[in-house]
């Protein structure tokens, strides 16, 4: 499945699979954003599928918004399980 990002509000909707096709693309969008947008939130209720690569573009993108001084929050009923699955695997910091 592609993977679509949509902006309403400040709040980006990522939908669709985080994976080997699809993360490059999500890292360079996000590259652009955080240097327009002092607060990044994403939505990931409709995220069908998310791989280690997936994972990497997450760490990826919020390594890249604390070095820019950028908020990052995620939204959405499956938060919590990314949060466990990168902060067993790095130094990634949830605030």
């Amino acid at each position: 499945m592609a993977l679509t990002i949509k902006e309403n509000n400040g709040i980006f909707s990522v939908a669709g699979s985080i994976n080997a096709t699809t993360a490059r693309q999500m890292k360079t969008h996000f590259k652009m954003v955080i240097n327009v947008f002092s607060e990044i939130a994403i939505n990931i209720e409709k995220i069908t599928e998310i791989d280690t690569y997936g994972f990497d573009a997450i760490k990826t993108l919020h390594t890249d918004a604390v070095s820019s001084n950028t908020n990052f929050f995620m939204i959405g009923k499956d938060v919590h399980g990314i949060y466990e699955r990168l902060t067993c695997n790095s130094d990634f910091a949830t605030v």
